[in-house]
């Protein structure tokens, strides 16, 4: 058995190698065709040539993949991307400081604060770990998620900041932490998705008391399940490719009762880019990618790759309540189920280069009834808050 471990380390610097001498020959052949043609190369041009030819980039990733698959490495080194027991990918988190967790939460205790004085209900929804347990890992990896979370919670409960837990929640504690998350993405499944709507509007109804119709909208029973096997590679699995990573299903879950929407998403100066309406299928999601079957990233039909700030008004709603959501990319299949119990809910991105508006603003002229967040990722509050 050692010499076959040891076999297979000796001969795959030589097969890598001569792939490598593959790639070369390739290379030289289409450098050759592109001066024949009179292109200068300047380094921007020799970049975008290696970026843009297919078999330089996306085929390289997977033979890549496919050598580190073949040698049993579970640790990506130059990605820092760490494979689990049970076959999901991770990535490392750094372990924060307590000044730098106190610092996030205090910019979005300036929106809580706000929503105080304006006496609006809202609700904090803590991040679910893609590590649930160390042992999971590689021996020795650094992963710096679990301190992490634990911190940004004791700094949330000392502010006395409205939480759900999802951590605690029943119908998250159910789901077998092997399928909390994709293998392939940093993103967590349609069925982690649907746990949490459930546990938010029970809470809202049992706490606020508001009839949102919850019964009905967060059986599950009343939804059909539309899976395409074998279809997503997310962004964990797109820098090692899909013979290291594998692929998802990717699932989602279609309300079998008569729905009715408008969907409208808008750049960061407040531009409209697309209006959609019609069922829930037809409104709010990219039929198209999910159709392609060269188009990995499955995720991005979630709210038509809408990224920045989505609107969905929900004409079959029985009240006239409207949410506003400010959430990373974790919140846009959350928000199209949210949409089924209020008139009217918007969900703003607040990561780097997306929503950079004043939240104070936004609300005082949207004027919700509610305010949700999801903006911890692996137990570190994301995003901007200040505004212009």
């Amino acid at each position: 058995m050692k010499h076959r471990i040891r076999f297979r380390y000796y001969i795959a610097p030589f097969l890598f190698v001569g792939m490598l001498w593959v790639g070369m020959i390739h290379y030289m052949y289409a450098f050759i065709a592109i001066q024949d043609n009179d292109i200068a190369l300047s380094r921007s041009a020799v970049s975008d040539f290696f970026d843009s030819n297919i078999f330089s980039h996306d085929h390289w990733i997977e033979i890549y993949g496919l050598v580190q698959k073949w040698m049993g490495k579970r640790q990506i080194d130059n990605f820092t991307i760490y494979k689990t027991d049970y076959g999901a990918m991770v990535s490392a988190r750094e372990t924060q400081t307590p000044e730098k967790i106190n610092e996030e939460v205090d910019a979005v205790y300036s929106i809580i604060s706000y929503l105080n004085e304006k006496n609006i209900p809202y609700y904090y929804l803590t991040s679910i770990l893609p590590v649930q347990d160390m042992a999971d890992l590689p021996y020795g990896a650094a992963e710096g998620s679990q301190i992490n979370s634990l911190m940004t919670q004791r700094a949330l409960i000392e502010k006395n900041i409205n939480l759900i837990d999802l951590n605690t929640a029943d119908t998250i504690r159910t789901i077998p932490k092997e399928e909390l998350f994709y293998q392939t993405d940093h993103h967590w499944t349609i069925e982690t998705c649907f746990a949490t709507y459930q546990e938010i509007i029970k809470t809202i109804e049992d706490e606020i008391g508001w009839d949102l119709n919850g019964k009905s909208t967060t059986n599950k029973s009343n939804y059909l399940e539309h899976r395409i096997a074998d279809s997503f590679l997310g962004s964990y699995g797109v820098k090692v490719g899909k013979y290291y990573a594998g692929k998802d299903d990717f699932v989602i879950l279609l309300p079998d009762f008569d729905t009715d929407m408008l969907f409208q998403s808008y750049d960061t100066t407040g531009k409209l880019l697309l209006e959609k309406s019609g069922d829930f299928f037809c409104a709010l999601l990219d039929g198209d990618i999910l159709e392609d079957t060269e188009y990995d990233n499955k995720y991005n039909s979630f709210c038509n790759v809408g990224y920045i700030e989505n609107h969905i008004l929900n004409y079959n709603a029985l009240n006239d309540l409207k949410c506003l959501f400010i959430s990373h990319s974790y919140g846009r299949p959350l928000t199209m189920y949210l949409a089924i119990n209020f008139f009217e809910i918007v969900n703003l991105d607040p990561q780097k280069g997306r929503f950079g508006g004043n939240y104070l603003e936004y609300i005082d002229e949207y004027e919700p009834d509610i305010v949700l967040f999801q903006v911890e990722f692996e137990g570190e509050i994301i995003g901007e808050y200040t505004g212009e």
